[in-house]
């Protein structure tokens, strides 16, 4: 999903890797900002995780969820594109993707 949303949002996306897990599959982060990428000096940034221990689907579906409200409705929301064009936010839906794949 992270990687559809990046394809298809590009000038509010990118998607980049922390690092690899134990077993080694990506630890993937979507940044969404008006700038993805550049690093805006006084520009606030926050990152949400979620699925830090195997079973916590819930939080990583939340994280994906809103990812893709985020993207789809940047343009339709006033109070949303001002959020995305005036912050960086990363989203890590799953920090343990070893334990989600089991």
């Amino acid at each position: 999903k992270l990687h559809t949303l990046a394809r298809r949002f590009p000038t509010i996306t990118r998607l980049y890797s922390i690092g690899k897990s134990v077993e080694g599959r990506e630890l993937l982060v979507l940044e969404i900002t008006d700038k993805p990428g550049e690093h805006e000096p006084g520009e606030p940034e926050f990152k949400f995780i979620g699925n830090m221990h195997g079973n916590e689907v819930v939080g990583r579906e939340m994280i994906l969820l809103l990812a893709e409200y985020m993207c789809r409705n940047y343009i339709h929301d006033a109070a949303l594109s001002e959020l995305i064009n005036t912050t960086r936010i990363h989203l890590m839906p799953t920090m343990n993707p070893d334990g989600y794949k089991q």
